[in-house]
């Protein structure tokens, strides 16, 4: 619907704006965009129901979220948006990781709508720990460390040419990843006081993607070393953007700015249990604490820290 990319184009021009004339008119806009997605949703859900059709040894593309009992019946938003993917061959799975520690009954305790879409195409994995949102990536990167994956958030819709702008973009730069939204990484400052990168198709270098928004991971793109469960548990375990970002950058500190998602739409969900809600608190900063927790174990096992000083003796 051209209506959705237009109003999506203007929210996204205000973003740079903080006045309280711009937030009103991005909240406005904010509302009527998810008004209209969900309009959408539901007419794809019950009247046109895509299936997808993939090789599940040849495809190339993994759709990668996770999510936990309290988002499961909004997730189908999720899922529908990206099952109508436009401008896409058919060669693109989506994989939803869940904890069995949440879903003991496995599929019996899923949603209606989401026993619809596995039908339809969707797969979920049960595995055995809960790893909180470390899971949208760390199962898939061991699953298939020879495709790209693409890490979304379970509370995010996105316009319909999300993925093909990523598999253009991936086209044309292979081997680095592709991210949608992305933070400037200021040492010295409060994460509070990196700001988001306001650009469109550029290269970058040494930036924070927030991985959530949309990002594509080729393979070798992350130090596969550190995909590592007890790892992430023991240093960043609510911060899964920190630890992602800093084993790619381990890599390369190269990424494919595409930015054309940069404030993608929320579903209107209560974020009482969010781990944003958690790692942003001006009271007490959890990704400051655990940027520390990195940059000390890095220290110890890599001599150098979150920033990639080094610090060789």
């Amino acid at each position: 619907m051209q209506i959705r990319k237009e109003l999506f184009i203007l929210h996204e021009q205000y973003m740079q704006y903080n006045s309280i004339r711009y937030r009103v008119v991005r909240f406005v806009l904010r509302y009527i965009l998810n008004r209209l997605n969900i309009i959408v949703c539901f007419i794809r859900f019950y009247f046109i129901r895509k299936k997808l059709v993939y090789d599940e040894q040849k495809c190339n593309y993994i759709i990668s979220l996770t999510s936990f009992p309290s988002r499961m019946n909004n997730l189908w938003l999720v899922i529908e948006n990206m099952i109508n993917q436009k401008n896409v061959s058919e060669d693109y799975m989506i994989i939803l990781y869940l904890s069995e520690e949440q879903f003991p009954r496995k599929v019996q305790d899923l949603p209606a709508k989401i026993k619809s879409q596995i039908k339809r195409g969707l797969i979920v994995r049960f595995m055995p720990d809960d790893l909180r949102s470390h899971k949208k990536y760390i199962y898939a990167f061991h699953e298939y460390s020879d495709r790209c994956v693409i890490t979304i958030d379970d509370d995010l819709l996105f316009l319909d040419d999300f993925l093909s702008g990523l598999i253009k973009a991936h086209n044309n730069f292979p081997n680095l990843v592709i991210a949608n939204r992305a933070r400037e990484i200021r040492q010295g400052k409060t994460y509070l006081q990196w700001p988001l990168i306001y650009k469109k198709n550029v290269l970058l270098e040494n930036v924070l993607t927030t991985n959530g928004a949309g990002t594509l991971f080729p393979p070798n793109s992350y130090d596969f070393r550190f995909v590592n469960s007890d790892l992430v548990k023991e240093i960043c375990f609510t911060a899964d953007d920190l630890w992602l970002s800093f084993i790619c950058r381990l890599k390369s500190t190269s990424i494919f700015y595409v930015g054309e998602n940069i404030e993608c739409i929320d579903i209107e969900i209560h974020q009482k249990e969010s781990l944003k809600s958690i790692n942003n608190s001006t009271k007490l900063n959890e990704n400051d604490i655990q940027i520390k927790a990195i940059s000390e174990w890095a220290l110890r096992t890599l001599k150098k820290d979150f920033y990639l000083n080094n610090y060789e003796c």
